[in-house]
């Protein structure tokens, strides 16, 4: 305990220069966990957007369908697997859905799009479906309901409310499917890609033209939160096992694309957090040499009446912890603030930046996470900078002649 009210004492005795390496390190601090926190919430954003819309946290599908997405991979489900997924403590929502590609045709224009069959109701309440209508009306169970197809769609095909669309294409088993249905709305996704493919019918309806009576592609599964996905994919597995090839697949297998940009845009990011911190570890070093210089006469006494090596060590290590401790405080403090405020009250970048992330999805605001690992790994940065700084004047306090000391 006395070694660090004189380590506490020490770091006061030049104000000025204490100041400006905890300074020096607050900003850096600040800095760091700014961005990382910030890029996490934006990933965090584009990531449950992604989700929430395509795959869902968890997606049952066949193996032979995840290697080769057509419609003769399709699978059924038997309405007690369906309540024994719902009885699951993680799964909030079961959300089945018949996807395949079709040619469509209106007058003269011809376009491929997915067509997506889907539980009206469902559909709404997991991804929203219905609050994406600029136009018309949403789906209702009734066979014969309609489509509900994508903005561009609507514009490149030159459709009004209330025309057909054909489709032509393969359906299940090397059925032949055809079929003409009416548009009854429009949609408006994030992404343009979605926009320019998507069409939307009900169950009912999309079995009838695929001719895959009871038959899904894919079948989502939300649950609580995402950290809950690891420990629910095994139980749920546990439930399939008298499907043959079904298997439950957690939405990082369903989009590794995703995942890989996420890495690089996360390897810059602690590239730039390396560079910053090997700039201020210079400052850093500089102050352990100013300090070394200027008290090894006292070093030097305090050897000669007896105090440890070891003792004088701890103290000079504590000295660096504490001015580190000192900015990263002042840091962490700062940075709470301007992250509670961006989580919060995230703030919109305009219109001339919404265009560049609809592609991902989300919508164009800064915003930010309070994750307490970030403000964890920050400490444990410092930390393992600080004292690996000081072992260099841990080598000096322990070559150090007393008399030569003394003498300096």
């Amino acid at each position: 305990m006395y070694l660090f009210k004189m380590a506490f004492r020490n770091i006061w005795r030049n104000k000025r220069r204490t100041l400006i390496t905890a300074t020096s390190i607050m900003f850096a601090a600040l800095l760091t966990i700014s961005l990382t926190s910030i890029e996490t919430g934006m990933w965090e954003k584009m990531l449950n957007s992604m989700v929430e819309q395509t795959t869902g946290h968890i997606q049952l599908q066949t193996e032979d369908y995840f290697d080769e997405p057509v419609l003769d991979h399709a699978f059924s489900l038997s309405k007690e697997t369906t309540q024994k997924l719902l009885e699951d403590p993680a799964v909030l929502q079961v959300n089945p859905r018949l996807q395949n590609f079709v040619l469509s045709s209106f007058e003269e224009r011809t376009r491929p799009v997915l067509i997506t069959g889907v539980y009206p109701q469902r559909e709404a309440a997991m991804t929203g479906l219905d609050e994406k209508i600029i136009a018309g009306e949403y789906l209702t169970d009734e066979p014969c309901s309609g489509i509900l197809v994508g903005e561009g769609i609507f514009n490149r095909m030159g459709l009004n409310l209330g025309d057909s669309l054909v489709f032509i294409g393969q359906g299940y088993r090397g059925a032949f499917a055809v079929g003409m249905m009416p548009v009854k709305g429009v949609l408006k996704f994030p992404l343009s890609e979605m926009n320019n493919q998507l069409v939307f019918t009900n169950m009912a309806d999309a079995s009838e033209l695929f001719q895959a009576y009871g038959q899904y592609t894919g079948v989502l599964l939300m649950l609580g939160s995402m950290r809950g996905m690891k420990a629910a994919t095994p139980r749920i597995n546990q439930l399939l096992q008298d499907y043959q090839g079904l298997r439950a697949y957690e939405w990082p297998e369903l989009m590794p694309e995703l995942i890989q940009a996420k890495e690089v845009d996360e390897a810059s990011t602690l590239l730039t957090m390396y560079i910053l911190y090997l700039v201020v570890s210079f400052g850093i070093f500089g102050t352990l040499l100013m300090l070394l210089n200027e008290r090894k006469r006292e070093m030097g006494v305090l050897l000669s009446i007896g105090m440890k090596r070891a003792h004088i060590m701890l103290m000079v290590w504590m000295e660096f912890m504490l001015m580190a401790v000192l900015g990263l405080v002042v840091a962490m403090a700062l940075s709470y603030i301007l992250l509670s405020y961006l989580t919060n009250n995230p703030i919109s970048l305009g219109e001339s930046m919404q265009e560049a992330f609809d592609q991902f999805g989300m919508e164009a605001v800064l915003t930010a996470t309070l994750n307490p690992y970030i403000f964890l790994r920050e400490l444990m940065t410092v930390s393992v900078i600080v004292t690996l700084l000081s072992l260099y004047s841990l080598w000096k306090i322990l070559r150090m002649n007393p008399l030569q000391a003394m003498r300096s």
